[in-house]
């Protein structure tokens, strides 16, 4: 499907895939095809990119977010685990990265969506705008 499709357009390097992943932005919806770690749903960058020290000892380094935790009723429960113990400085990026997590939660009846640009809409106009 199309979610594939941009997976490997990823994979290539050149003017206009940077252009259209610097504008692409990921909607958490339920959380099924949306990576945990590589993609970028909670802010401007990856978590992967800000938590490296995070992800090095993560047990969970391929999950989706529907993988990383569980709904107690309608409350969404994050659920991190490691392949060791934190040290303080790791304790201490977790504590950063739940304060994220708080913010950002699966929708179970909703599916991720991909926006682009700041209307949230695809143009092949505007990519190539963008990629020239």
């Amino acid at each position: 499907g199309i979610w594939n499709d941009i997976r490997r357009m990823a994979t290539l390097e050149n003017p206009v895939t940077e252009a259209f992943f610097q504008q692409a932005r990921v909607q958490l919806g339920n959380g099924e095809r949306i990576r945990f770690w590589q993609d970028t749903w909670t802010g401007q960058t990856t978590l992967q990119t800000t938590f490296p020290s995070l992800y090095r000892v993560s047990a969970q380094q391929k999950e989706l977010v529907s993988n990383m935790g569980w709904f107690e009723g309608d409350i969404w429960r994050w659920v991190l685990s490691w392949k060791r113990m934190l040290t303080e400085e790791e304790s201490q990026a977790e504590i950063a990265l739940n304060n994220i997590l708080q913010q950002h939660y699966p929708r179970r009846d909703t599916r991720d969506k991909l926006n682009w640009g700041r209307g949230g809409h695809f143009s092949v106009k505007d990519l190539y705008r963008k990629a020239t």
